[in-house]
């Protein structure tokens, strides 16, 4: 179903305007990522996303006019792609593993990972998966606030890897020999640029200070649950366990549907907006959007939007199989440095 986005100017915030460094950042990672994969490949699956998601008009915003036959048919078809002709092995693949990362990034599986692996490399799946993400996550931005980092993008003249379709790659194995890398190790292996533009916008998040932490950390870890993230939901941010976060609460997020009375209006408010962005129905309730503004300055709620990006990359982890704990069956504290680095700081069981 289409829905009708309340907006004013902009957007229903000016994201822009209340975190600068942060969206600037943002649109620069936008822009690389139409140069990580085949960018007719990448707009055919978000502009499936949008059709999933209702929001089909924000998706044909987002994405490059088509420039071959094919693409307009298969654009035209791609809400029933399942079913129709005219798409190649490729785009069937892609698809699949895309619809699956929507639905449930856990239930990706080795024989949809297998199926993009015999045209792509491991580093051609990581980028085109980590692409999707990121067009997703812009596309989520754009229809809960009204917020687009690129407009309607021209499609790259140069800089897109080539989609190769008659090689066979490897399963994503670890990109060196030996122990097991986290899954850092191996975005920075199979792409480096890519780790490099994602780890400025990710510093540039991480430095904002506005939102309290026990309340940046239940919706982080919301989030961690709802995509079933081991890496994520192992981790705890150390401030936050110093302002009062506990187990208790965090057991409480793991409740379907809870919001339990022993968080705050301020906290229920922050849990639901991340449930809007991180579910199927980007729609806010006017119930809820007035809770929101009643609790969050423009600053904040900018710091939570460009957060969430952060924080549902986890779902090219967990579909990949490299959500590594970083100590697997212990809970693993951690904190900011003033510019945006993160570091481990204890371990607990």
């Amino acid at each position: 179903m289409t829905r009708q986005l309340p907006q004013t100017g902009g957007g229903w915030v000016e994201l822009r305007a209340a975190q600068p460094a942060a969206s600037a950042a943002f649109h620069r990672l936008i822009d690389f990522t139409w140069t990580m994969a085949d960018p007719e490949l990448l707009a055919l699956c978000l502009t499936w996303a949008g059709t999933f998601l209702g929001c089909p008009e924000e998706a044909s915003a987002l994405v490059p006019e088509p420039t071959t036959e094919h693409a307009v048919q298969t654009r035209g078809a791609v809400a029933d792609w399942s079913r129709q002709p005219g798409f190649t092995s490729l785009e069937r693949a892609c698809l699949s593993y895309f619809e699956q990362v929507e639905m449930d990034p856990s239930g990706v599986t080795q024989t949809q990972i297998d199926a993009i692996l015999e045209h792509l490399s491991p580093a051609e799946l990581l980028g085109f998966a980590s692409a999707m993400y990121l067009l997703d996550a812009e596309l989520r931005m754009h229809a809960v606030f009204g917020y687009s980092a690129s407009g309607r993008p021209t499609r790259p003249d140069s800089g897109a890897q080539s989609l190769p379709t008659d090689t066979t790659g490897p399963r994503l194995a670890p990109p060196a020999q030996g122990a097991r890398p986290d899954a850092a190790a191996y975005i920075q292996a199979y792409q480096p640029e890519y780790a490099a533009v994602l780890g400025a916008f990710g510093t540039e998040v991480c430095k904002l200070t506005a939102v309290d932490e026990v309340t940046k950390e239940l919706v982080r870890l919301r989030n961690a649950q709802r995509q079933r993230c081991d890496l994520c939901m192992n981790l705890r941010r150390a401030g936050a366990v110093r302002d009062g976060l506990d187990e208790a609460m965090v057991a409480e997020l793991a409740r379907p549907g809870s919001v339990d009375e022993q968080f705050s209006e301020r906290q229920r408010a922050a849990i639901a907006l991340g449930d809007v962005f991180t579910g199927r129905d980007l729609l806010l309730t006017p119930e809820l959007r007035a809770e929101i503004d009643r609790w969050f300055t423009a600053e904040q709620l900018a710091e939570l939007a460009f957060s969430l990006v952060v924080w549902t990359g986890n779902r090219v982890l967990v579909a990949l199989g490299i959500a590594f704990p970083v100590e697997p069956g212990k809970l693993t504290e951690f904190e900011y440095t003033r510019d945006g680095q993160q570091r481990y700081v204890a371990s607990g069981g």
